[in-house]
């Protein structure tokens, strides 16, 4: 039976890769961009969204709740 996963639930410490590494993702409100960006933040990072979409960008990083990443 297959487990569902929350790419908004920052993973364990042991798999944060990504801790103290800053990514810039163009076109990152909607779509493969969005995907990443959820990614880079479970995995730590510091994610800065590069998008035209404002409002949507915005939504996402409400979405995620950590002003800090």
């Amino acid at each position: 039976m297959s487990t569902a996963i929350n790419a908004s639930t920052p993973a364990p410490p042991q798999t944060q890769r990504l801790l103290g590494k800053v990514a810039v993702v163009t076109g990152g409100a909607t779509g493969i961009g969005e995907s990443i960006v959820r990614l880079f933040h479970t995995h730590g990072a510091k994610v800065c969204i590069a998008d035209v979409q404002d409002d949507l960008g915005k939504k996402l990083c409400d979405s995620l709740g950590d002003p800090e990443n």
